[in-house]
């Protein structure tokens, strides 16, 4: 019994200072540190969970970050990834109109202006031929390469029988097809410049928000690959569409203008066909091998 009474006296006041220096977890001091009793998974937070582990924390800065815009971003250290498709934005806004009028009205005077040009310089053969092939053509299913070669070869014989010929019609017919392909070429030069001033006037918004490094872009594919701030870049569309010179004409959308008339921008000055005339003037005549790649539908004139 002694012992035992020794036991316990001993032990008490010593035990008292150590567990009031250092508390065991579930002792009701214990520190913030320690996890909450249901365990953190790291998912289930709402805004008003302050466990303090990083999911919330992380959870918590985009939330502030949403909030006020995405306007401070000194925080960010990588490049911000931002998708950028020149090409749509211009479709929406309407420039791509003006390009398949023009292509279309160079192809009208073509036609009219060549009248009768291949028969005059085709077999009976060679006619019927070219109708079958344009029948085939027209059933996507049957489209082949084979098919393809094939008219282009009847293209290209009866072109170079009219240039032996000396038929004016020849050189006509390779000038528009010449423009067609340029007009396409200027086409995709206003989408590259257009998606230059699209990323200056991203770096420039972001600047003024705080972001240190420098504003990468990406092509549709990647992003679609993932990797990309799509928050940010859907947050900045509306403001850097109504900020961005359109290319060639000094027109800048602002934020009242979805689309712009086909009038309203050859008022300003867009054209492709003056432009394509432009560029046609300084090269030398186009050649008949120049313009293989013209669509086949020209195998029928």
């Amino acid at each position: 019994m002694p012992m035992l009474l020794n036991h316990t006296s001993t032990s008490t006041p010593t035990s008292g200072p150590t567990n009031t220096a250092h508390p065991p977890p579930h002792s009701g001091t214990a520190t913030p540190a320690a996890a909450p009793t249901t365990g953190c998974a790291g998912f289930h937070h709402d805004q008003h969970d302050d466990c303090g582990c990083l999911p919330a924390l992380v959870q918590q800065h985009q939330d502030e970050e949403a909030a006020r815009g995405y306007k401070t971003l000194q925080w960010r250290t990588a490049p911000v990834r931002i998708p950028v498709d020149g090409e749509s934005e211009l479709v929406e806004l309407g420039l791509r109109d003006i390009a398949d009028e023009d292509q279309a009205d160079i192809d009208t005077a073509t036609v009219n202006a060549t009248a009768g040009l291949f028969d005059a310089y085709t077999t009976p053969e060679e006619r019927a031929r070219t109708a079958d092939i344009a029948g085939e053509l027209s059933d996507p299913e049957k489209q082949t390469a084979e098919l393809l070669q094939e008219v282009d070869a009847l293209h290209s014989a009866a072109l170079d029988r009219a240039a032996a010929a000396g038929d004016l019609r020849h050189a006509t017919y390779l000038a528009g097809g010449r423009l067609e392909q340029l007009i396409e070429q200027l086409w995709e030069a206003d989408v590259a410049a257009y998606e230059t001033a699209y990323l200056a006037t991203i770096r420039t918004l972001l600047t003024a928000r705080g972001l240190p490094a420098d504003v990468e872009i990406l092509s549709t594919s990647d992003a679609d690959a993932g990797g990309c701030d799509d928050e940010l870049a859907w947050g900045l569309r509306a403001e850097v569409l109504s900020a961005t010179p359109l290319p060639v004409v000094d027109l800048i959308p602002g934020k009242s203008v979805t689309k712009y008339t086909t009038d309203e921008l050859r008022d300003a000055g867009l054209t492709y066909l003056d432009r394509a005339r432009a560029l046609l003037h300084t090269e030398p005549a186009p050649s008949t091998a120049s313009l293989r790649s013209t669509p086949t539908d020209r195998a029928s004139r």
